[in-house]
C-alpha cells in the first residue's frame, strides 16, 4: 500500500544505489518499507512517543514465547555449547553453577 504523502529525491552514487537495491531486492520488501525498517525512527517524525518495546517489536527483535506447552520433566534442559564455556569460567572464579 502506497502512502499518499509527497515524495522526495536524494542523490547517491551509482555504486551505493546498486548495493542498496541488491540488499532491498533480497529482503523481498519495498524500498520505502526497507528504509522505514532500518531508520532508527522508523521514518516517523514522532519517534519520542514510541516505547522501547514498540521499537524492538517493530524491528522484529522481540516476540511471544508460548508458555502454554507443559515442560517435559523427562527431557533435559537445552543448553547451547557456550553454556559449558561460561560455566567453566564462572567455576574458575569460584562461583557455583547449577
Amino acid at each position: 500500500m502506497q502512502d499518499t504523502q509527497d515524495t522526495q529525491t536524494i542523490e547517491i552514487s551509482e555504486a551505493v544505489y546498486n548495493a542498496l537495491m541488491k540488499e532491498i531486492s533480497a529482503s523481498g520488501i519495498t524500498v520505502d518499507e526497507w528504509i522505514r525498517l532500518y531508520l532508527p525512527s522508523g521514518g516517523r517524525a514522532d519517534d519520542d512517543e514510541e516505547t522501547i518495546g514498540e521499537r524492538l517489536e517493530r524491528k522484529g527483535l522481540i516476540g511471544i514465547i508460548d508458555s502454554s506447552q507443559p515442560i517435559d520433566p523427562a527431557s533435559p534442559p537445552h543448553r547451547p555449547p557456550i553454556f559449558d564455556l561460561i560455566a567453566d569460567k564462572l567455576q574458575k572464579q569460584g562461583l557455583k553453577v547449577p
